[in-house]
């Protein structure tokens, strides 16, 4: 007896449709996305079916007939009076990229080696499947880019010439922030002289942990500008060396004072590196 479909339900399950991430070690990754298929077939003579172990292929077509394939996946379901359900993606996962494009997206079921027709065309609850991300979430997970923001690896930078404003559409400056602007501070533990001291991205840097004076001969990573605060929050004394050799020449310090520069416990020294001279620059020093 011929099989036909004689009625069927789409719906989203909505708790597989957030987005979460799951970290592993340095990695995330995104749950895949599921879809809940229901439907309801019949024989040629319209009695429901019976079938433990239906062979089924489901495919999802941007178009009502013919089309592109998008996705595909087979399983065996389980038919009881007519009746089945099953959650597409268990096999092989939904890939979020087949509901983007803005364009129709349909399905197709193949049960038991006959292709049923017509196709099931997703409505809108099937793009709520592309819209658990925005524009700019796409843009960071996959690293593509648009004319606003440039991704380079793990970096983005505005691709525009213009300036970039927070708070303000009237950005006077290259970024101009109408509001509070947060440094977050971090702290590097000594417990010896810092040659090549390495800070990292931070600008605001709280010394600790020294069990006596310590001396500062360089600081790593300079770039031309870059600004950098070093408060010591030890009870010994912090003292800059003026130009030492035990740092490369690149992150070597150039003081206020031409000289060894003391700083005591709760004083704190502001850093400016010059890349014309390629050295780091102390232009405001408090002893304490």
């Amino acid at each position: 007896m011929k099989t036909t479909i004689i009625s069927m339900m789409f719906m989203l399950l909505a708790v597989s449709f957030g987005q979460v991430v799951l970290k592993k070690s340095n990695q995330s990754f995104l749950i895949p996305k599921l879809l809940n298929y229901q439907g309801y077939l019949t024989d040629d003579q319209g009695n429901p079916i019976n079938n433990p172990s239906l062979s089924m292929t489901f495919s999802i077509y941007d178009a009502s007939s013919v089309g592109n394939l998008k996705w595909t996946e087979d399983q065996n379901v389980k038919v009881e009076k007519g009746i089945f359900n099953v959650t597409l993606g268990t096999v092989a996962p939904i890939p979020d990229t087949v509901f983007t494009g803005g364009i129709d997206r349909w399905l197709e079921l193949i049960a038991g080696g006959q292709t049923l027709t017509p196709r099931t065309r997703l409505t809108a609850m099937g793009y709520a499947y592309a819209a658990t991300y925005s524009d700019t979430a796409e843009y960071a997970r996959s690293g593509t880019s648009d004319a606003d923001w440039i991704i380079s690896g793990d970096d983005m930078y505005s691709g525009v010439l213009g300036n970039v404003g927070i708070g303000t559409e009237n950005p006077r400056g290259k970024l101009d922030v109408n509001g509070g602007l947060v440094l977050r501070m971090t702290t590097y533990n000594v417990s010896s002289g810092l040659n090549n001291m390495n800070v990292g991205p931070h600008s605001f840097v709280r010394i600790d942990g020294a069990t006596a004076n310590f001396d500062i001969t360089g600081i790593a990573g300079g770039v031309d500008g870059r600004m950098l605060i070093l408060y010591n929050n030890s009870t010994f004394r912090m003292r800059f060396k003026n130009e030492n050799a035990s740092s490369q020449p690149t992150n070597r310090i150039i003081t206020a004072e031409l000289g060894d520069t003391d700083i005591q416990d709760r004083g704190g020294t502001i850093l400016m590196y010059d890349g014309a001279v390629q050295r780091w620059r102390i232009i405001q020093f408090r002893r304490n």
